[in-house]
């Protein structure tokens, strides 16, 4: 607070009642003294100061304090103190508005849901807040109804059958083989329709896609010793093998016809051998001697694979293919693994009887 005095004026200014600015000596506390607009502690104004003032009392004439020659008009040159703005309804930093940050009157609302209420922004101790208060009192466990019933911004959460009416949902795993997807629609009450999609099931052999993984009777789903072929589970007497998405099965014993006629009948053929892999990998099933689907039939000396596959790999013994007529006049035109030989390539008479591998072009 800024106090002025004329420079004649000697007092001691411990007295000043700094709560208030006064007109005259009745807007004073008892023992102070009006002067110069501010109360002044009566002990501390020299006694010609006071004697001027008490002889201006309460109830002189405007005339009168003129004639006394002490100014009670307010002293313009006093400057208020500015602050920050607070909100308090008080203009504190100067600039000609009040309470101008608060967004003072403005609509405000507490709470979510089912307990939200709305109110005005007011000042409270300085605050701006809002007058309105939360009907917490509304709050339950959440149920379908499109609202929020438990006041926490949203809408029948958690409710898995719960939906909004004529709202759609796509349901199922996929289109893809035997499956088929499906749209549910929210009925009027609030609850899913039944979802009629087809579902993967276990892949069986029927030549479907059961599964729905875009294959038709893989790994061979038929019990031990049978064959899922066409549809269909086929029994056999042979030992199931695999080999870079090739099938195998080795069995015995025919002849080389009656190995022909039995992979054929399996919907496969007598084996072919493509490369030294492939051959070794062979080797490593058989145990005696074995027929191949290579023969010359045809033409002496022109080799072909039963399945009319191009010959472009051989792996004969040593001094074989030799045609030796010992046994049958027609000649040696039917190729074998023989075991005597180290298990190298030996053409041989057709009709003997011994073990022979089928081959599919696809894994079970």
């Amino acid at each position: 607070m800024l106090l002025i005095f004329n420079a004649s004026c000697s007092f001691d200014s411990s007295g000043l009642d700094d709560k208030t600015l006064c007109y005259s000596n009745s807007d004073c506390l008892n023992n102070y003294t009006c002067l110069n607009q501010f109360c002044i502690r009566s002990s501390s104004i020299p006694i010609s100061e006071t004697e001027t003032d008490a002889s201006i009392n309460d109830s002189a004439t405007d005339e009168e304090v003129k004639d006394s020659g002490i100014d009670n008009k307010p002293d313009e040159s006093f400057e208020p103190v500015c602050s920050l703005e607070i909100c308090d309804g008080l203009d504190n930093d100067c600039d000609g508005k009040t309470d101008e940050d608060f967004n003072i009157g403005q609509p405000c609302s507490e709470g979510k849901g089912i307990c939200r209420s709305t109110g005005r922004r007011i000042c409270y101790n300085s605050y701006a807040v809002c007058n309105a208060e939360a009907f917490d009192y509304r709050i339950s466990d959440e149920i379908c109804d499109g609202l929020d019933n438990d006041c926490d911004g949203e809408t029948d959460e958690g409710l898995l059958e719960c939906c909004q009416w004529g709202q759609q949902l796509p349901c199922g795993a996929s289109d893809v083989g035997e499956c088929e997807t499906d749209i549910q629609i929210c009925t009027q009450e609030r609850v899913w329709s039944y979802c009629a999609a087809i579902e993967p099931a276990e892949e069986i052999c029927d030549n479907l896609d059961n599964n729905c993984d875009g294959q038709t009777d893989e790994n061979n789903p038929c019990p031990e010793n049978q064959l899922c072929l066409d549809g269909s589970c086929v029994e056999h007497d042979c030992t199931l093998y695999s080999f870079e998405e090739h099938t195998y099965i080795k069995c015995g014993s025919e002849n080389w016809y009656g190995a022909r006629d039995y992979c054929r009948s399996l919907d496969s053929y007598l084996v072919t051998v493509n490369s030294d892999t492939e051959n070794t990998f062979l080797l490593g099933i058989i145990n005696d001697c074995t027929w191949m689907g290579l023969n010359d039939q045809a033409q002496e000396g022109i080799w072909s694979w039963e399945n009319g596959e191009q010959v472009n790999y051989y792996n004969w013994a040593h001094g074989e293919p030799n045609n030796a007529q010992s046994v049958d006049l027609n000649g040696e035109n039917c190729v074998e693994w023989n075991n005597v030989l180290n298990f190298g390539w030996n053409d041989i008479f057709c009709a003997r009887s011994q073990s022979f591998i089928c081959e599919w072009n696809r894994t079970f």
